[in-house]
């Protein structure tokens, strides 16, 4: 990525945006939020197509998918399952970016992973669905995704010491904690 003033402008866009999403959250003002969420996969589209000099085309297609998913999810009542279908494509396409950039891990790293996995989900089943209703399943959705995120980030982790990394995974507990 080269650092320039295409490069500051587009970063700072992507914050702004996004501090003016949470201030729209924050005041409960559904204007703000109709704006502005959007507007913060489309500043991160922008940033990574006029910065990066090798563009990876799976990811300006999950980032489509996100932006869609976000568009959808304001429908609460008519088009918010198909916002997590947009979600659920867009997961399947990060799980693909990061399969694609790793070496092989080592079978006791899958093995774990996936131990980690199942036991997560059936803690966060057994202690969440009594509270949930008719958004359980579309959570299970999301928990996959974020812990599918996870593992993949930590495989990729323990085959490539980075700092990207380490801010992926970072930023997809950040996502999860979020969403």
């Amino acid at each position: 990525m080269k650092i320039n003033n295409m490069t500051k402008g587009l970063t700072l866009l992507f914050f702004t945006v996004s501090i003016l999403d949470i201030i729209g959250v924050a005041l409960n003002n559904s204007l703000l939020q109709t704006i502005f969420k959007p507007m913060i996969i489309l500043s991160l589209v922008a940033l990574y197509y006029f910065t990066v000099d090798k563009k990876n085309n799976w990811y300006l297609f999950a980032l489509a998918f996100s932006l869609l998913g976000d568009i959808l999810l304001m429908d609460k009542n008519n088009l918010f399952i198909y916002g997590i279908g947009a979600f659920l494509i867009t997961q399947i396409l990060y799980i693909i970016i990061i399969v694609r950039q790793m070496q092989k891990p080592s079978n006791f790293h899958k093995y774990l992973y996936a131990f980690l996995f199942v036991n997560y989900v059936v803690y966060l089943l057994t202690l969440l669905k009594p509270n949930l209703g008719d958004l359980f399943l579309p959570r299970i959705g999301l928990w996959n995704y974020n812990f599918g995120i996870w593992i993949g980030s930590n495989l990729k982790l323990c085959n490539q010491k980075n700092k990207i990394g380490s801010l992926f995974d970072v930023g997809s507990h950040a996502i999860h904690r979020f969403r």
